[in-house]
């Protein structure tokens, strides 16, 4: 079963850390919301509020993609979203990127086991 990814930076709650957690709660809501009443996951995240390069580098981030978005601000919330796109089609993740103001930076996708 393939298995795909996406990075992004949120531009919600950019430069507060207070709305940078609101903003990662508000995320993992909408991927449990994507999840309810499923026998397995469809999709699973991580989410990091980042403070500086240093953090960027830590994820293998570029800093120039994110600082492209953010403009050096900080802090700022990743996310990488990694889900089964036979199961949850991109479709289902645009009200996500919406809500949260994700900022595309990559995305990945392989042939694999999703657990």
């Amino acid at each position: 079963m393939p298995i795909a990814a996406r990075e992004y930076v949120s531009t919600r709650g950019l430069g507060d850390l207070v709305g940078c957690r609101q903003a990662m709660e508000a995320f993992a809501s909408t991927v449990d919301d994507l999840n309810a009443g499923e026998p397995e996951s469809r999709a699973t995240f991580f989410a990091r509020v980042l403070f500086s390069p240093a953090d960027m580098e830590e994820e293998c981030l570029r800093p120039t993609e994110v600082t492209a978005i953010t403009g050096g601000v900080f802090p700022c919330l990743w996310v990488n979203i990694t889900f089964d796109p036979d199961r949850l089609p991109l479709i289902e993740i645009a009200p996500i990127e919406a809500l949260c103001q994700l900022q595309f930076l990559g995305d990945v996708r392989s042939e694999g086991t999703f657990r």
